[in-house]
């Protein structure tokens, strides 16, 4: 995984979760705790916690300036194969990068993305219910109007981590989305990633599930 995915992944986990200064990791507190330096008079302004209110923003050294333009929070679960996938949140956010080291960070979600992008977060809660470890592959979003956003253009926190049987991890996806997307939050659907089962050589194949609906 290139170093801007995983910088993405980290910082997005951290806002999906709310993390406070008292606890993360070390690269969650440092983001935390220079958003709570700022002073600013401005009431959307938030220092910390899980943003749920549209058009509070954080100041957040690694990508810039992140303002809630669209929210989802009503849970929807899914279960085959001994999988479950219980979705939590879906969000847009509007970023706007201050430097070269944000932009280049943004280079997780696709090359040729603007100074000021949107980006999709999908929160979820995987649950291995089969008697085997299972890992997963990448997952895909597919948007609105039908395109799937692949490998490259992701950013997955439990790509390549490995789930022991009867346990669960809390994981976010992110993909680059345009603008006119805000209005279509419930039209975005999510393909799961290929996933292994343990050393038996058999797999769970991808599944698109709506998230939004």
């Amino acid at each position: 995984m290139k170093k801007s995915s995983v910088l993405f992944a980290a910082v997005t986990l951290s806002l999906a979760l709310g993390a406070c200064s008292n606890g993360g990791s070390s690269a969650n507190q440092t983001s935390l705790s220079s958003r709570a330096s700022s002073k600013t008079a401005d009431s959307h302004y938030q220092k910390s916690g899980q943003i749920t209110k549209l058009e509070n923003y954080t100041n957040d050294p690694t990508l810039g300036k992140i303002t809630l333009k669209a929210i989802n929070l009503k849970p929807k679960t899914y279960s085959f194969s001994g999988v479950e996938y219980k979705f939590t949140k879906e969000k847009i956010f509007y970023v706007q990068t201050k430097n070269s080291d944000q932009r280049e960070n943004a280079n997780a979600l696709g090359d040729d993305l603007p100074d000021n992008y949107y980006y999709l977060e999908v929160g979820y809660v995987k649950t291995n219910n089969t008697k085997q470890s299972i890992m997963s592959y990448k997952t895909n979003i597919i948007t609105p109007d039908g395109e799937q956003i692949s490998d490259g253009n992701t950013s997955d926190t439990l790509v390549g981590r490995k789930l022991q049987s009867g346990a669960h991890t809390s994981g976010v996806t992110a993909v680059a989305v345009k603008k006119a997307d805000i209005d279509k939050l419930s039209q975005f659907k999510f393909v799961t990633g290929l996933t292994d089962l343990g050393d038996t050589g058999n797999n769970i194949d991808q599944k698109t599930l709506d998230i939004g609906k």
